[in-house]
């Protein structure tokens, strides 16, 4: 500033120079007052002058003026002293203005002094001291919410407040039409980083905008020194660009306007845009970065969009420059140049980037890399567009320690331009490694090297070089670079003209080996691409897959699938790599996602016919529904080590679905010759219209042919389900007796059909199992093996929940089997259906301890029977089962057979029979069982037997066995024991009986005999002696009289025993059985226990029929005496009966009655009390 004028006051100003050759203020005595100035110039020179005398220093000034009391001499920290002097937060201007300020508002209008209690600031910005260093999440937009109602707001605040830790602000959606630059913020560091992040993710959202003009601040946004910044999901856009308008940039680095670059910034998920402009200019690029010499430092833009402009990137690096580039994931369209990378002393990388639709000139590429030493890696992209160049290299002096590498491109180039090239090498090119690289053309050179300033080492290897017209070349090379390998190339020219140009014609492969000392090997026929000009993947049956080399530098292909695939075999030629024709071996998903290689089981089952196995192989399945039908054939490399298994990737049955419309005869699932194949954690199901058929699961039924055996095969925790009632729907079925070996059902659900799992019989190479899995809503039959032979196979049926089906006289499990082991044991059972039956059994068998039911619970309702024998049965072991039923039979025997044992076992029936046969069949041990009915008769063999000393003496069997209740927790849903079951202990110890049905061990109490029936319960049925309390009060030991003979019936006395009887009103028939244990010493007396005969009442209505026509039945007990009670049958019915003594099968001796009272009201002839 120059002052020359009189009566002149110089106060509160800033005065800053940035050029050495000029004072930053001259005044002369015209000035009267002048003081709170600040004096600053950048050089080292700094001068100011009064009354034409120059001072370098404060001190001189005052000395000379006598004035500048107050006036300061340093920086004053501006913004930026080029373009913005707001001054920052660290200024010496704040607070160093006079007292009242001179002006009340500075030139944004913000009032002065600000805080309103401080001083005023020098100069024109009043900046508010109470600024604290920035942190966290701010909002920029026009919302109530927003802190910064620009872009530029939030810059100066960063510049006036400085950082004091990571900053990141949100911008609401909108347009924002500004630009501004980011210079160095005070703070700013690795940590302290700074976000510009769209609000709503969504790029095309917020949009920062500023219309194309002059050169002159040429930019949207302007790096200058800001370090660690990131923009994210937003858009950076020039409006009104054209051909004869200039500035067009977007994003501009300039180290011009700053000494300090800008370093670690990242642009993820931005749009660059701009109009198309076709004019060779730099300037109208999207993004620029300017030759400056200064080290702009990894920048990394991803999932980014550029969009128009002349070039859509342009990095300008120059000698001495450390810049570290990144672009990955971007997609670059409408511009005339996309990726310009020049002079580059470090690694930078091209990865991932897809470049479509870009201008057609003779200019235009999708990368060019020039003058570039520090080495590159341009990967995995992909060119499709009427370009002249896909990737341009000029003057490229790589290093043996920095390459540069093109690897995994693909580029489909449609012009027709003689010129054109797919790799164009010119100028000068050293260490470029060509690797793997798809390349279609139609006119041109697929890859071109014209240098003619020499090189060295151009590695070609693994490309695929396609052109379709005659004039075009897959290799021309017309310059003077050496190259180094050469090989495991395809090379085709499909207008049929010469295969090369390598200093020379080369019309064939002969020729370009002559010319090139290379080339060997060489495909030379067409790689089939899917489309050659738009999608360079490789078609099924392509003579590139497996035929390249190995390279350890490319582990992968454009789309990430490892290299080589399999393992083991050799990779493809160019940028796909394929799985074609080469065995499996490991895991593999099958479903949508991107991760999936199959998108169905058939194209996985395909792939194993096709290229076979030598490992073992996984499906792991994805969430889904996949409706298909699959066959298992043969499968090439199949074997014990190599197994097959398809499994649900969640673990979770319900959420894979493999499933077929109903009415094709063809199951879901046949298995037609794999083997060991498992299937685990999904659902096979027909669905569609109910009456048509729907089979889940078959094997193909071709008889002894080993071709179609399939083995080992394992279905674990799935689901098998069809809505069908058609008679041929099965869920699963095997009727080819074809020697299947080893096939195993696990923890799976077995849902509707007409039959669950049906399988014939009659070959003896199978071991079948079905273990712990659930059946239900079949309608004929939930398990049926049948057809039995000479030799059937070992079947084991475990721990399954089987709900019987629901057909009248259907049958829930039906076995034919013969002459091997079969285990029937631990399975829950039910049979509903009228006539129906839970188990039966034809069974020629040998050893009772190989063909055994064990441990099973059948409960029946109405008239259902529990288990049937039937045709011939020999060598049968049924050994501890609890059967219960209603009006059924619980075992029903109509078979003819020998050697087959019934121990352990509890037959009850409400009021069927207990035990009924018809049959010739015969036991070689029938004893320690439990029968007993409620009905007339308990058994019959040859003809009724009412209870069981008639059945002992009948069959001379039945030996230590009971008939009382056996107390199940409920006689159908449940037939674990109540604890005071008499079942407790009362078995025997036989070979193979360790545990029961839920697992617990035989017997409880340790070293007591085991309990009757399926279940053992932690009892001990106790001999009694001594005297016991009937009766309703909280110290009697038993409630009714029933209780208590059913405790002495089953588990027997050791003494004299005396059951007082208190007061009150017992209604009840009592049958008094054979005792173990009484003897005339051994007495069992029932007391009333009052001595009062009125005072207890045993008592049973009298009725209209003869059946069970008593209140007392005496049919075996013996040294048993009623005392001091009355004993009644109530009632005018005639059949009133009090007590009846039956000796037809044992005698009953000593049964006394005294101080009775014995009354009925029966009025017929033949009735007495």
């Amino acid at each position: 500033m120059i002052v020359s004028n009189t009566n002149t006051e110089v106060r509160a100003n800033l005065f800053y120079n940035l050029n050495g050759s000029y004072r930053t203020f001259s005044g002369d005595n015209g000035i009267t007052l002048c003081d709170h100035n600040v004096y600053w110039s950048n050089t080292a020179t700094k001068e100011v002058s009064w009354n034409g005398v120059t001072y370098n220093s404060l001190a001189g000034l005052q000395a000379a003026n006598g004035m500048d009391a107050n006036s300061l001499w340093e920086d004053p920290l501006p913004v930026d002293p080029n373009v913005d002097l707001h001054i920052l937060s660290t200024s010496p201007c704040i607070g160093a203005a006079p007292d009242p300020p001179l002006v009340t508002v500075d030139i944004d209008q913000d009032t002065r002094p600000s805080p309103v209690a401080s001083v005023a600031d020098i100069g024109a910005d009043e900046s508010p001291v109470a600024c604290s260093p920035m942190s966290g999440t701010y909002i920029i937009g026009s919302s109530g919410l927003a802190d910064h109602p620009t872009f530029n707001s939030a810059v100066a605040a960063m510049l006036s407040c400085g950082l004091g830790g990571p900053v990141v602000f949100e911008v609401e959606n909108g347009v924002y039409v500004e630009q501004f630059a980011l210079p160095a913020i005070p703070g700013n560091s690795a940590t302290n980083t700074i976000t510009f992040r769209g609000q709503s993710l969504d790029s095309s959202a917020v949009i920062i905008r500023w219309p194309a003009g002059a050169p002159a601040n040429n930019y949207v946004v302007q790096m200058e020194g800001a370090d660690h910044v990131t923009f994210e999901h937003l858009t950076m856009h020039r409006s009104n660009g054209n051909n004869g308008t200039w500035g067009a940039q977007v994003l501009h680095f300039n180290g011009f306007s700053s000494s300090d670059p800008s370093q670690n910034c990242t642009f993820s998920h931005v749009r660059f845009m701009a109009n198309p402009i076709q004019n060779v200019n730099y300037w109208r690029g999207l993004v620029t970065e300017t030759t400056s010499g200064l080290s702009e430092q990894n920048i990394t833009f991803s999932f980014c969009r550029f969009q128009g402009g002349h070039e859509a990137f342009r990095w300008n690096s120059s000698t001495g420059q450390d810049d570290f580039l990144t672009i990955t994931d971007c997609y670059t369209t409408q511009s005339y140049g996309a990726f310009a990378v020049l002079a580059m002393d470090d690694h930078f990388t091209l990865a991932r980037n897809t470049f479509e639709n870009l201008g057609s000139t003779s200019y235009t590429f999708a990368m060019s890399l020039d003058y570039n030493s520090g080495g590159f890696l341009v990967e995995d992209n992909v060119v499709r567009t009427v370009n002249m160049y896909g990737i341009r290299l000029y003057v490229n002096d790589l290093t043996s320690t920095a390459h540069g590498v093109i690897r995994n491109n693909m580029i489909a180039l449609t012009a027709t331009n003689t010129a054109a090239a797919g790799i164009f090498i010119f100028g000068r090119a050293h260490y470029i490694d060509i690797l793997n690289n798809s390349i279609s053309m139609v006119g041109g050179a697929a890859i071109d090297e014209i240098c003619t300033l020499g090189g060295n080492d151009i590695v070609c290897i693994n490309n695929i070089c396609r052109v379709s017209d005659a004039a075009a070349h897959p290799i021309y090379k017309n310059g003077t670079a050496t190259w180094g390998t050469i090989s495991h190339n395809a090379l085709f020219n499909a207008g049929g003209g010469d295969l090369a140009y390598w200093n020379g014609a080369a019309p064939n492969l002969n020729a370009l080996q002559g010319l090139s000392a290379g080339f060997c090997p060489t495909v030379l026929v067409d790689p089939l691409f899917v489309n050659n000009a738009t999608d360079l993947h490789l078609q099924f049956g392509s003579p590139c897959q497996g035929t390249g080399t190995n390279l350890a530098s490319v582990t992968s292909d454009l789309d990430g699938e490892t290299r080589p695939n399999p393992v083991g075999s050799f990779h493809d030629i160019g940028a796909d790599e394929t799985a074609v024709c080469a065995p499996l071996n490991g895991t593999y998903v099958i479903g949508t996602s991107c991760a999936a290689g199959f998108p169905d089981f058939t194209t996985a089952i395909d792939r194993m016919i096709t290229c076979g196995i030598d490992g073992p192989v996984v499906f792991e399945v994805e969430d889904g529904t996949y409706t298909e039908q699959i066959t298992l054939p043969t499968i090439t490399g199949n074997s014990n080590v190599n197994t097959i298994t398809f499994r649900g990737q969640s673990l979770d049955s319900s959420l894979v679905t493999l499933t077929w419309p109903n009415g094709s005869a063809l199951p879901t699932v046949r298995f037609a010759g794999a083997d060991r194949v498992s299937f685990e954690h999904l659902t096979i199901s027909r669905t569609g219209t109910p009456t048509l058929p729907g089979k889940c699961v078959d094997w193909e039924s071709t008889i002894a042919d080993a071709t179609t055996r399939s083995e080992y095969i394992h279905f674990r925790h799935c689901r098998l389900l069809t809505n069908s009632t058609h008679g041929l729907s099965v869920l699963a079925q095997c009727t080819a007796e074809n020697d299947e070996n080893n096939v195993t059902f696990e923890d799976s659900r077995f849902e509707g059909g007409y039959i669950g799992l049906h399988w014939q019989m009659n070959y003896s190479a199978l071991t079948l199992e079905v273990r712990r899995c659930s059946f239900t809503g079949q309608r004929l039959r939930s398990i049926q093996l049948n057809n039995a032979g000479t030799g059937d196979p070992e079947v084991y049926i475990e721990g399954n929940d089987i709900s019987g089906p629901t057909n009248s006289s259907s049958i829930a499990v039906d076995i034919a089997h013969n002459a091997n082991l079969l285990q029937i044991i631990g399975n829950r059972i039910t049979a509903t259906a009228a006539n129906g039956v839970g188990l039966q059994l034809m069974v020629d068998g040998l050893i009772p301890s190989w063909q055994v039911v064990r441990n099973n619970m059948i409960a029946c309702s109405g008239s259902a029977r529990g288990i049937q024998l039937t045709g011939t049965v020999n060598g049968l072991g049924m050994h501890y089962n609890s059967v219960s039923t209603v009006s059924g039979f619980a075992l029903n025997i109509t078979a003819s057979g020998s050697g087959n044992e019934l121990i352990g076992n509890i037959l009850r029936s409400n009021t069927g029979y207990a035990l009924y046969r018809t049959g010739g069949l015969t036991f070689s041990q029938a004893h320690h069982d439990l029968l007993w009915s409620a009905g007339g008769n308990l058994a019959f063999w040859g003809g009724p037997h009412s209870d069981l000393p008639c059945l002992q003496a009948a069959t001379g069997q039945f030996g230590s066995s009971l008939s009382v209740d056996p107390l199940f927790v409920d006689d159908f849903n449940d037939l674990h024991l109540q604890s005071n079951s008499t079942c407790t202990g009362q078995g025997i110890a036989i070979p193979g009986l360790s545990d029961d049905l839920d697992g617990d061990a035989r017997s409880l109490p340790a070293a007591s005999a085991p309990d009757l029936g399926a279940d053992e319960i932690n009892a001990d049925c106790t001999l009694l002696a001594g005297t016991y309390v009937i009766g309703p009060s909280l110290g009697a030991d038993f409630t009714t009289f029933s209780e208590a003979m059913d405790r002495i019936v089953g588990c027997g006395i050791t003494g004299p025993v005396v059951f007082e009887v208190e007061n009150g009103t017992y209604t009840e028939q009592l049958r008094i059985a054979p005792i173990k244990g009484t003897s005339i010493v051994n007495t069992v007396t029932f007391r009333g226990q009052a001595l009062d005969s009125t005072s207890v009442i045993l008592q049973w209505p009298s009725q209209s029929t003869n059946v069970n026509n008593y209140l007392l039945l005496a049919t075996g007990g013996d040294h048993v005496r009623f005392e001091h009670m009355t004993l009644r049958r109530t009632g005018t019915f005639n059949f009133s009966t009090v007590v009846q003594v039956e000796t037809g099968c044992e005698d009953v001796r000593d049964l006394r009655i005294a101080h009775c009272e014995l009354t009925n009201n029966g009025t017929i002839s033949n009735i007495s009390a």
